[in-house]
């Protein structure tokens, strides 16, 4: 699990010009699978993956 540390959208790719999915406010806990070398933290959310900036989770 991660926690939000700035509001952060999740989107359905790692990209900034992949879909948002939603948007993730700061204390929110993501379930993650996996942080990437890229920048990107993969996550579970509503039962599919989905991405966030690493910058905006710890």
């Amino acid at each position: 699990m991660v926690t939000v540390k700035e509001n952060v959208r999740i989107r359905s790719g790692a990209s900034e010009t992949s879909e948002k999915l939603a948007t993730a406010y700061a204390g929110d806990k993501l379930e993650v699978i996996m942080k990437q070398a890229d920048g990107w933290t993969k996550i579970k959310y509503k039962g599919k993956t989905a991405y966030v900036k690493s910058d905006y989770v710890e």
